[in-house]
């Protein structure tokens, strides 16, 4: 295999996501973190393959329309930047009323680094795909990852109330 701007960009936005996942102080439980990570991993590879494949094939991911090994590098990228954004979102304690501005922002985010990827060839868009689609994806992706955060704050709450109910009586 040939090493090209792709291959680096892929694996430096990888490292990065992975350092900074595993470096940051921890804010929520081992569970939680690697249901956080997992998420957005499976989304971004259900995503990939619903838009990239037949029938659709929206776009192609980095040298080939084949699966590479370094397709699969492209999907351990999504893990750590949907744990960032929970991360973030959780440290600034974002009140509800300001999550639609916190999810903008991050979509933004998203473009801006799915834009550089395209510069360095890592998505090679056809059949009438506009990179401007992807801030739908974002944005949706962004809001169901929120709303499994919610899911798993309040499951949480739920179990330390019920474990400081039982120790009371």
């Amino acid at each position: 295999m040939e090493w090209s701007a792709n291959e680096w960009f892929v694996l430096t936005v990888t490292l990065t996501g992975w350092l900074l996942t595993w470096l940051l102080p921890r804010r929520f439980d081992r569970s939680a973190t690697v249901l956080f990570v997992l998420f957005g991993a499976y989304f971004g590879v259900v995503f990939d393959h619903a838009m990239a494949g037949a029938p659709i094939d929206f776009y192609d991911i980095n040298d080939s329309k084949a699966f590479e090994f370094m397709d699969f590098v492209t999907y351990l990228m999504y893990g750590p930047i949907s744990y960032l954004f929970l991360y973030v979102y959780d440290w600034l304690r974002v009140p509800g009323r300001l999550a639609p501005f916190y999810v903008l922002g991050w979509t933004a985010f998203g473009m801006l680094v799915e834009g550089a990827g395209a510069r360095f060839g890592v998505f090679k868009y056809k059949n009438g795909y506009d990179f401007d689609y992807s801030s739908l994806v974002y944005f949706t992706l962004q809001l169901f990852t929120l709303a499994l955060y919610y899911y798993m704050r309040m499951r949480s709450i739920s179990r330390r109330s019920e474990e400081e109910h039982e120790e009371a009586t």
